[in-house]
């Protein structure tokens, strides 16, 4: 088989270059996104916290600071609810230390690279990496980067990541938050990021 004329391509995981190939049914190349690969290398990590009964104004959270120089954290909020909800993110918002639930692990989306772990830390009294808090008491909002109401239930995954993603600010505090509207109303909040060191 001759390569002469193919356009070829450099693997991240060596230095040697390989043809890129096409999809036989419909000649076109095969990709996946960057966040996509990002799962792949495991440098992807997922944090939730759900509860199925949150009375009128009751909140859940979760709470992260960022390490406090790069990798960068690429941050997708996802949330739903059964009725109507207010979901917000907090950027340097002023938090009460160690109270909630902290020492919850952040899962690394590929399971086979466990033993790569997230720089991220939880609201203990000593804060730990690769750990998150859920349902901490805030007392100054600091900045909200977001607002957005939902009248009726909502599902998980109104929005895609290239609209939404934020890039965090290192060594900073933020919280995803959801607030009940109604009463006995089941809520959920996650996010989903990836640790990245930016290209000089």
């Amino acid at each position: 088989m001759s390569y002469f004329g193919l356009i070829r391509g450099w693997r991240s995981s060596d230095s040697t270059a390989q043809p890129l190939r096409l999809d036989k049914a419909t000649n076109t190349i095969q990709t996946i996104d960057y966040a996509h690969h990002e799962i792949h290398a495991g440098s992807s990590f997922h944090a939730y916290a759900y509860n199925a009964s949150v009375s009128t104004a009751g909140t859940i959270n979760i709470y992260i600071k960022t390490k406090s120089t790069a990798p960068f954290c690429h941050v997708f909020g996802q949330w739903s609810s059964g009725g109507a909800a207010i979901y917000r993110i907090y950027e340097a918002p002023t938090i009460t230390a160690n109270t909630g639930t902290n020492g919850n692990a952040i899962v690394n989306h590929n399971r086979n690279l466990t033993a790569t772990t997230s720089g991220c830390l939880d609201n203990a009294t000593v804060p730990v990496a690769n750990k998150y808090g859920t349902d901490v008491t805030k007392t100054v909002d600091g900045t909200i980067l977001l607002v957005e109401y939902s009248g009726v239930g909502k599902t998980i995954g109104g929005s895609g990541r290239n609209e939404s993603e934020y890039v965090l600010l290192p060594n900073t505090v933020y919280l995803f938050e959801v607030e009940a509207v109604g009463n006995n109303i089941a809520l959920n909040v996650a996010i989903d990021y990836y640790e990245h060191t930016n290209i000089a």
